[in-house]
């Protein structure tokens, strides 16, 4: 479960990747090129891991966010091959490698 249990933390070095990942548009195409992917695994690909930076970077209780990274680490992190082929097929050009380099970060790497 993906969610904020307190208060927003507003960091405007974080601001801009913010906004392009609530761009996503969730269309799945990042999924459908995906090597990784597999509609019967357990890999969320990279439109859960764009949608995750948000979360990943707004939460502030500790609690809450290891669990949402042990969840990211194990849906995402552990099964992506980096082909980075969901970075060429964005219909709308969001800067994907970026926001999953930011999204590994947080959650691997606690940065």
């Amino acid at each position: 479960n993906l969610w904020l249990e307190s208060e927003a933390y507003m960091n405007p070095w974080t601001h801009e990747p913010r906004y392009q990942s609530a761009r996503c548009l969730m269309c799945g195409c990042c999924l459908e090129v995906c090597p990784n992917f597999s509609a019967s695994g357990t890999f969320a690909g990279a439109v859960a891991a764009v949608n995750a930076f948000r979360i990943l970077n707004e939460e502030q209780e500790s609690t809450h966010l290891n669990e949402i990274s042990a969840e990211y680490k194990k849906k995402y992190f552990e099964g992506c091959g980096k082909s980075l082929s969901c970075h060429d097929i964005c219909p709308i050009g969001l800067p994907v490698e970026e926001l999953l380099v930011r999204s590994n970060a947080a959650a691997v790497w606690g940065k």
